[in-house]
């Protein structure tokens, strides 16, 4: 790292503001790429990734509609009906 010869306090100081400035957007880009790590880390995605394809959002409605069915399904192939 090249030495800087400062001649007055201002210089210091904005060099000083600038490095702040650096620090806070590296911050920021660390804070942005764990939450995109944490997305990209659900079930849901971990899942699509695996499987090659898009999961719907409404995967949830789907499952409500189609348990019901298997259980009443199951339940009667035990009752021999």
């Amino acid at each position: 790292m090249e030495s800087k010869q400062y001649t007055t306090f201002e210089q210091i100081e904005r060099d000083l503001q600038i490095l702040k400035l650096e620090r806070e957007i590296h911050h920021k880009k660390i804070i942005l790429h764990v939450e995109q790590t944490k997305e990209s880390l659900t079930p849901r995605n971990l899942l699509s990734g695996l499987l090659h394809f898009s999961i719907p959002k409404n995967l949830g409605s789907i499952i409500k509609l189609f348990v019901p069915l298997l259980i009443q399904w199951f339940f009667n192939k035990k009752r021999g009906s």
